[in-house]
């Protein structure tokens, strides 16, 4: 189980087994903007979770104004959708795209 962590701003995984708690992806109680491996990667308010298709996690990093992938293949995070610190309301390709504060997204399967 995870939990996106606002303010602390990283993402956690909760062992429901044995009851502890441990950092998943990104340095907390560190915000920023940077990509790379998961225990280098920095969030600035993480808030949305999702899995995609290919059992990769989505976040939407608020403050940010993107959305990151978090591979569990590589260990990677990265931009997915938005420009990483620029906050606007274009439309187009997903990294060329804009966001301002987006909050929560879904998938519907059909």
């Amino acid at each position: 189980m995870f939990v996106s962590d606002d303010n602390n701003p990283c993402i956690r995984q909760m062992n429901i087994t044995d009851g502890s708690v441990s950092t998943f992806a990104g340095i907390c109680a560190q915000s920023g903007n940077d990509m790379g491996s998961m225990t280098s990667a920095k969030f600035s308010s993480p808030i949305g979770l999702m899995s995609d298709l290919d059992g990769n996690m989505k976040v939407v990093d608020y403050s940010n104004s993107c959305l990151k992938t978090i591979s569990f293949a590589t260990g990677q995070v990265s931009a997915f959708a938005g420009q990483c610190g620029t906050a606007g309301a274009a439309c187009g390709a997903l990294t060329s795209a804009t966001f301002r504060n987006s909050f929560d997204f879904t998938k519907i399967l059909k």
